[in-house]
């Protein structure tokens, strides 16, 4: 947010997925939310257990990246500035 305050344009609100796009991705592909740390932890120590930790890491950014949507539409929200 800091970076986009000093350049802001649509290149930069793309490297720090600060778009309407991403917002939907990643919040459809997390399903709002609902597929989580908590939700998918079976799913993914099933697959490191498989020796699959690639694989597993892959499955979590999909929380990680809705994560930081979030959190990059909060800190511009905390800085009062309009997108």
């Amino acid at each position: 947010v800091v970076f986009y305050k000093k350049h802001p344009t649509f290149n930069v609100r793309m490297m720090i997925q600060m778009t309407w796009f991403h917002r939907l991705l990643w919040g459809t592909l997390s399903l709002g939310g609902r597929l989580n740390e908590r939700t998918m932890a079976p799913l993914l120590q099933w697959l490191i257990d498989r020796n699959q930790p690639q694989l597993a890491l892959e499955a979590a950014r999909i929380f990680l990246n809705w994560y930081n949507v979030l959190g990059v539409y909060e800190a511009y929200s905390e800085t009062h500035l309009k997108p």
